[in-house]
């Protein structure tokens, strides 16, 4: 889907105390499936906008009227982790701004917080990098803790409490579908076909032999099961959660472990 700038622009136009706003992501490089989002991140003036979900929130509401219903993301920049503040820095593109000389002081402090934390500069290089996808690997790793914690329950105590049961079916979804997010940006970065629906993603990986087909075919299972999910097909039966608990955990830090090597492999 290609949309004109300035109409991607107007979205955050009139929402008072925005600096800037940066298109960045698979969109803007150029590198994208069928599933790709476009995603924005919007720096707001120090102090402004006590209530940033809200407007978050309304800007992503304008963002899905121009680019379709869950099309796209926005985020609060200055709130994000550095390392992602950098990417979107040295990455994105400036769609919309209101103020340059803060938005290039911004950018200039960010630089700065960076060499005084050590963090690796981000080099644009056309290899495959970990940092393009961190937040996923992250969202892995603190769902992962969370489902852990919840392993070492007893059955009973599972069951005892709902907020137990919502809480490891939120965290495999949110796995699976980070898991999916980074398979796309190998399959992407490698020049691979693309998926074209969402259970197939494993399986361009298979195909090409980056993932072993009996592996391939666990994966497809997980993401059916977010499929389910997402849609509301699945009726959730504790029991079965349980079971994945206790059993399946390996194939998230399998899948996760793998896709890691891939990328730290052909980015060298």
């Amino acid at each position: 889907m290609a949309i004109d700038k300035d109409k991607l622009a107007k979205i955050f136009s009139g929402t008072d105390g925005i600096v800037a706003t940066y298109f960045f992501g698979s969109r803007i490089r150029g590198k994208t499936d069928r599933f790709s989002d476009f995603d924005f991140a919007v720096l707001f003036k120090d102090g402004s906008c006590e209530n940033r979900w809200n407007i978050v929130g309304d800007l992503l509401c304008k963002a899905f009227s121009v680019v379709g219903q869950d099309n796209a993301d926005v985020v609060d920049l200055s709130n994000q982790p550095l390392w992602f503040q950098q990417v979107v820095v040295k990455t994105g593109k400036v769609i919309y701004e209101t103020d340059s000389e803060e938005r290039m002081k911004y950018e200039r402090e960010v630089m700065f917080k960076c060499l005084q934390e050590g963090l690796p500069e981000y080099v644009e290089d056309g290899k495959m990098k970990k940092q393009d996808v961190q937040i996923n690997f992250e969202t892995i790793e603190n769902n992962l803790a969370k489902l852990e914690g919840l392993r070492r329950l007893n059955y009973n105590e599972f069951i005892a409490n709902l907020y137990y049961l919502d809480a490891a079916v939120h965290e495999l979804q949110t796995s699976i579908e980070a898991l999916a997010d980074i398979s796309r940006y190998v399959i992407r970065s490698l020049s691979l076909p693309p998926a074209e629906e969402y259970w197939q993603i494993p399986m361009v990986l298979s195909d090409a032999g980056y993932i072993d087909p009996k592996d391939a075919e666990v994966y497809v299972e997980m993401v059916r099961f977010r499929n389910l999910v997402v849609h509301h097909y699945y009726k959730v039966k504790p029991e079965e959660i349980y079971r994945i608990l206790t059993e399946e955990l390996s194939y998230i830090h399998k899948w996760r472990d793998r896709l890691l090597e891939i990328i730290e492999a052909e980015g060298n």
